[in-house]
């Protein structure tokens, strides 16, 4: 997200970030040009151009959105992946995956604040094609990317309202990939049913959103919801019955109310045997709040956390079968 001057340079040297940031921004006024899109098609060994650009005028038929859409898509995006984590092995094989970068996930985030939230979409679809986990691009490129975000703003890298937008963007993103994140969906004939919560007064919405779709793609009927206050969570789970109470803790500010409302939800739970999970954060840095707010166990991640649920529900149900 750097704001300084640069000089210009041959485009084939230019970093991914920098192929998002100038000459396919998709924004009138930021210096898209022919000359520039055509730049930004070197191929990534720097020996020769791509295919024309999608701008050709013979191509009137198809907005200028979608074209930038699918310029992106088929020309930027796969740069991006391949520059960052990833190596074809052959046409036809998988590729080796690892971790992305620094320079990916700052590339992810400047893509989320700079363009459509669709851009984003249509990385991580690009991701899953060249054989990246939709899971892994979730955990491994999503949520860090939305973590980047907010060390940015902490640092002054970027400012408040930027990073809003960005986060929005990238939740959006989420709410369009979940057809597709939910299409291996896991069948049970009698699925768990977990109610899903942030900590009254925290906004973190993205971080709840990607739990319940792990969930439900493990098959678990889900509830989620951004409650007012902590009894808007008991008179839940007072008419209802869930296997499993899940609340999102984003700071160490209010642990006395928490260990207060966790005593609470457990008088108030129709499922006298529901277990209490906690996650976020702070929690995986400092283990130690799951015994003193009197919750069963903590979830470092979306996947651990239907991993552990699934593994605490069953020996729960385990110890009643032996009663």
């Amino acid at each position: 997200m750097a704001t300084g001057q640069q000089q210009p340079r041959d485009r084939s040297s230019a970093t991914p970030n920098e192929l998002i940031g100038s000459g396919v921004s998709g924004t009138a006024g930021r210096g898209t040009d022919r000359r520039g899109v055509a730049s930004a098609t070197r191929d990534a060994s720097g020996d020769g151009l791509q295919q024309s650009s999608p701008f050709h005028p013979s191509a009137n038929s198809m907005s200028h959105e979608a074209q930038l859409t699918q310029f992106i898509r088929r020309q930027v995006i796969p740069r991006l992946v391949v520059a960052h984590g990833l190596e074809r092995k052959s046409e036809q094989a998988l590729i080796v995956v690892q971790k992305p970068s620094l320079d990916a996930l700052t590339a992810l985030a400047d893509l989320a604040i700079r363009e459509d939230f669709s851009a984003v979409v249509a990385y991580v679809e690009a991701l899953v094609d060249r054989g990246v986990p939709i899971e892994d691009a979730y955990l491994e490129w999503l949520a860090p990317a939305a973590r980047q975000m907010g060390c940015d703003w902490e640092s002054d890298r970027a400012d408040f309202s930027s990073v809003t937008i960005g986060m929005w963007k990238l939740q959006q993103a989420l709410h369009a990939l979940s057809p597709t994140f939910l299409k291996d969906t896991v069948a049970l004939k009698s699925p768990r049913r977990v109610l899903l919560a942030t900590v009254p007064g925290e906004q973190h919405t993205m971080g709840l959103f990607m739990v319940s779709e792990f969930f439900r793609r493990g098959g678990w009927d889900v509830w989620s919801e951004l409650p007012s206050d902590y009894e808007d969570i008991a008179a839940k789970a007072r008419g209802e019955c869930f296997d499993l109470i899940g609340l999102s803790v984003g700071s160490d500010h209010k642990l006395d109310a928490l260990t207060q409302a966790i005593a609470a939800l457990r008088r108030a739970s129709r499922n006298a045997d529901a277990l209490i999970m906690l996650g976020g954060p702070i929690l995986v840095s400092n283990p130690e709040i799951m015994v003193a707010v009197g919750a069963d166990f903590i979830a470092g991640d979306a996947r651990n956390a239907v991993a552990r649920a699934e593994k605490a529900v069953a020996s729960r149900l385990s110890e009643q079968f032996r009663r």
